[in-house]
């Protein structure tokens, strides 16, 4: 495998101390498992339940996706997923409040932070912050003219626009003045 250069007894030690490094937290807790365990927590149906969890984790990829949820611990992503769910399900109030009084109860890691309850409304806020973002892109795109030249990628000699100097398309350097056309490179 290496050469000759490492034993298996080498390799076989080298694995115990990375996995004691890292305190054997080989498989740590995600939103994604924390939200699949929390959301039996709500009292609904099962048919509430399943649009509830495909919800709560559409909220935990946004998480994924942006750099700055990094800053909460899964377990608070996880509840601000759950409850921003049952928000926008227009679940009752009543509902909501049983399930954060639930919560409350598992005495989850995050509630030792000084500042637990700022820091899951932030994160419930930036997670319903990007759920408008995708609704406003929904309503620009369905009034938007879906047959525009720049959205089909067809451009004729009446659409042809002058390459900007940071044109990735651009065959040549754009020089201030010059004519030339736009030369799109395969």
């Amino acid at each position: 495998m290496c050469g000759g250069l490492f034993s298996r007894a080498d390799l076989r030690l080298m694995e115990l101390e990375l996995m004691m490094t890292l305190g054997w937290m080989l498989n740590p807790p995600t939103i994604h498992s924390n939200v699949h365990h929390l959301v039996a927590l709500v009292d609904s149906d099962a048919r509430d339940r399943r649009s509830l969890v495909d919800r709560a984790l559409k909220y935990a990829d946004k998480a994924r996706e942006d750099y700055a949820m990094l800053r909460y611990p899964p377990s608070l992503a996880a509840v601000a997923a759950v409850v921003c769910a049952l928000r926008t399900l227009d679940a009752p109030f009543e509902e909501t409040a049983k399930f954060v009084d639930r919560v409350n109860e598992l005495e989850l890691p995050y509630q030792l932070l000084p500042d637990a309850a700022r820091s899951l409304q932030a994160c419930g806020l930036r997670f319903l912050a990007e759920e408008e973002d995708i609704e406003e892109d929904r309503e620009v795109s369905s009034i938007a003219p879906q047959d525009h030249p720049l959205l089909t990628g067809e451009n004729d000699s009446e659409n042809e626009h002058a390459p900007s100097p940071t044109d990735v398309f651009a065959a040549e350097p754009y020089e201030e003045g010059s004519p030339k056309k736009k030369q799109r490179v395969a």
